[in-house]
């Protein structure tokens, strides 16, 4: 791929009369960013410190389940240890294939634990991916080291990675954008074909770690890159006849080859996304859509002033809880919600905004400069959400209509101001001194240090509604912000009037930037609390409640109005079928919608649930003896159609003990009995995650039901026959078993991974073989 220290001859920025400065070394420039990244992260790597929210409840959990499958030599298809069973290897997020996740199952401890320590390294150390990522397509810009390292440090620990941290799958896709950029680039512009496979090989790295969401931005990313590129070329007479063909080719290849990488993944996810409550989202708020709603994290327009004092509206931080004083309300005006702030968190310190606006404004016209101006535009106005026009006509976009947080897309302005910064860097030595290009470097700097100085006295807080409470706190942010903005701005007037050297002055401002960075978001991770013993279970409740198959299988809810007995993911570290759980994606159907409660509970064979005992009018575990067992048979079944299959449930009336509500006429004819009424038996053989089987013997042919969640996915085998998977009693399983004794396997095998797996291993193949052909024709 593209090397870091060899800039390409197409930037603007060239010129045969610049001054120049000396390079520094790659492996300075690595070690650097290692030492940013290990002073950024200390509490992390160096303290009793953990990182917390979802790395704590559903990152460390999962990866962990994920593990202990791949260890055995099985993948994880399925969990039937969240919301009574759902797809796990389905889910995007799972990212079971992302190199450094399933390289987790060889650090195993003895215990079957993953070392939390282990698992913060390999998402920290993508800090120093990202930053070397940006520092390589700023060289591949001709911007120099000092500034590519500027704009490498800022992008690093902008709000759009450093608070994301909570969400690795989001970092790991900006960590890898610049570099896809940068191939993509080549690709395109300079016609080299093997780069336009590098595009599509890291495309692809980037889609398997498991953010379809960010997916999207980076592809709309390169799509727009490309038409702007494509057009301008055109005109330029750059493009002509059959050229434009290879131009397009060069711009559709990477998606294609990232999409055909990664269809393991992709088509599985497409099913499961089809059949999840994904595709009821609306607009906006509803009461009866209340959380799934895609304007959930839209910004306020007066967030922008946080590009200069990051905290203004207050902060989250675990390191120092008095410091929590976020208190801006969601888009709801409902209360305060913690992720309003790290999901439009986006600065990127006041040496890339006061470098970036001077770069900016002196390469706007450009075609680069065009196009950067016009994708943090259309950024700021998308994240705006409801509070603004763009993300409302983008809503019934195809995939785009599906996420929440547009606030999200605000990486394409941290991006670009950090480039831009590095341009504007270079400009301070490089260029003449004239009475424009000075005017323009004070304005850069006069127009933050103004917005600070407004915060510091306590101004800027009354045109924003600052409660009291915080003032204070915001004001000393302010102060913070003036302080740096002036020193960006003295260091910056003294470079322009040839006083401070490049080499010194690049130092002096790569300092402030990791300085600046530190105090706005180092203190967001910082829990005290080992996510690795987090989930520690008392001894005996976990030998009570975990599964003991073939036999023992049973579900426990966990979850009371007034707390909870276990973490929300206890059950897939301790074997222990959970009713509740939490993840992003969520099946429709995962509840049967019977008249009460309690048959709902024992439809999907809830054993223990924690309650108020009558008797002790104590909380605590209580045992219902009226659940059902995993599988029962019924002989008389209720035929309804799918769409009137929730009001003929919750009509009530029925006796699930003998009757299944079904939405096709069974092919076997039934005796229409009362299930203790015909002689029968259900044995459970063996039973896994993946596959179980059942040995039935009856008199009559009937149904045998299951308390196990339907989904495409599972097959049926009756005898080693194929037969069909009913949905019964409208989110479970049923299967027409006929008269006599019968043995009933159900395995997870699905047809979209199946096609997945051969379409990611020839794209993989074909991808590998031609960069090996490209490499050789060089030669």
């Amino acid at each position: 791929m593209a090397s870091a220290t060899k800039p390409s001859q197409s930037s603007r920025l060239n010129s045969a009369q610049a001054p120049t400065i000396k390079d520094i070394s790659t492996w300075i420039v690595l070690l650097l960013f290692a030492a940013t990244t290990a002073i950024f992260f200390r509490d992390i790597l160096f303290g009793n410190k953990f990182f917390w929210d979802d790395i704590a409840e559903y990152y460390y959990p999962f990866t962990v389940f994920a593990a202990r499958q791949l260890a055995q030599f099985q993948l994880p298809f399925w969990n039937p240890y969240t919301f009574s069973g759902m797809p796990y290897l389905a889910d995007f997020q799972a990212q079971t294939f992302y190199p450094p996740h399933t390289m987790m199952a060889l650090f195993l401890k003895g215990n079957g634990m993953l070392p939390s320590k282990l698992v913060e390294t390999i998402i920290i150390a993508h800090f120093v991916l990202a930053q070397y990522a940006m520092y390589a397509y700023a060289r591949s810009r001709s911007i120099s080291s000092y500034g590519s390292l500027i704009a490498a440090i800022s992008y690093g620990f902008c709000g759009s990675l450093a608070v994301r941290i909570i969400h690795p799958m989001v970092v790991y896709h900006l960590a890898l954008f610049p570099l896809i950029l940068l191939n993509f680039h080549k690709g395109i512009v300079e016609k080299k074909i093997k780069n336009t496979i590098y595009a599509g090989l890291l495309l692809a790295l980037a889609m398997i770690s498991g953010h379809p969401q960010t997916t999207s931005y980076v592809v709309l990313f390169l799509a727009g890159y490309a038409l702007w590129n494509g057009i301008a070329m055109i005109r330029s007479k750059e493009l002509t006849g059959g050229a434009i063909g290879g131009f397009a080719l060069h711009a559709f290849l990477p998606v294609l080859i990232a999409g055909g990488i990664t269809a393991i993944q992709f088509l599985p996810a497409q099913e499961l996304a089809s059949l999840s409550e994904r595709t009821k989202i609306t607009y906006e708020k509803t009461p009866e859509n209340p959380k799934l709603y895609a304007s959930d994290g839209s910004m306020r327009l007066g967030q922008i002033y946080s590009a200069v004092v990051a905290n203004i509206y207050g902060k989250v931080s675990q390191t120092d809880a008095k410091s929590n004083n976020f208190y801006l309300p969601n888009v709801d005006e409902t209360g305060t919600d913690q992720h309003y702030y790290w999901d439009t968190a986006f600065y990127f310190g006041l040496a890339a905004l006061c470098l970036g606006i001077f770069g900016l404004s002196l390469n706007w016209r450009t075609r680069f400069g065009g196009f950067m101006l016009a994708m943090i535009a259309f950024a700021v106005l998308y994240g705006l959400g409801a509070n603004g026009f763009l993300h409302r006509m983008m809503f019934s976009v195809p995939l785009l209509g599906s996420f929440r947080n547009p606030g999200r897309m605000m990486f394409y302005v941290g991006f670009g101001m950090c480039l831009f910064a590095g341009i504007g860097f270079d400009s301070l030595w490089k260029s003449a001194k004239n009475s424009k290009t000075q005017m323009r470097l004070l304005a850069a700097c006069a127009i933050p240090i103004l917005i600070a100085l407004l915060a510091a006295s306590g101004i800027l807080q009354g045109f924003i509604d600052t409660p009291e409470e915080v003032i204070s706190a915001t004001q000393s942010g302010g102060v913070t912000a003036l302080m740096l903005a002036l020193g960006v701005g003295v260091i910056a007037f003294l470079m322009y009037k040839k006083i401070l050297s490049p080499s010194v002055g690049g130092v002096v401002l790569a300092v402030i930037c990791i300085i600046d960075l530190n105090v706005a978001y180092s203190g967001f991770s910082g829990s005290k609390e080992n996510p690795a013993e987090k989930f520690t279970l008392d001894p005996a409740m976990k030998q009570q409640f975990a599964i003991k198959p073939p036999n023992d299988i049973f579900r426990v809810e966990m979850r009371h109005k007034r707390g909870s007995a276990m973490q929300r993911n206890q059950g897939v570290l301790d074997n222990i079928m959970l009713f509740e759980g939490y993840n992003p994606i969520l099946l429709q159907r995962r509840s049967p919608p019977a008249e009460n409660g309690n048959m709902v509970e024992d439809l999907l064979g809830i054993r223990y649930k924690f309650d108020v005992d009558t008797a002790r009018q104590q909380l605590g575990f209580v045992e219902r003896p009226s659940y059902f067992k995993r599988a029962w048979m019924v002989y008389q079944p209720i035929v309804t159609s799918d769409e009137n299959v929730e009001k003929t449930m919750q009509a009530g009336g029925i006796n699930y003990r003998n009757q299944v509500v079904i939405e096709r006429s069974p092919t076997l004819s039934m005796g229409n009995l009362p299930a203790d009424e015909v002689r029968h038996s259900v044995q459970c053989l063996n039973y896994t995650n993946n596959e179980f089987t059942y040995k039935v013997t009856s008199d009559k042919a009937g149904i045998l039901c299951f308390s196990e969640i339907w989904y495409p996915a599972w097959k049926a085998q009756i005898d080693g026959a194929s037969t069909e998977i009913l949905r019964a009693n409208y989110s479970l399983r049923g299967v027409e078993v006929p008269a006599g004794e019968h043995t009933i396997t159900m395995k997870y095998d699905s047809d979209t991974f199946k096609t997945g797996a051969w379409v990611s291993l020839a794209s993989l193949v074909l991808s590998i073989g031609a960069i090996g052909f490209f490499k050789m024709k060089e030669k």
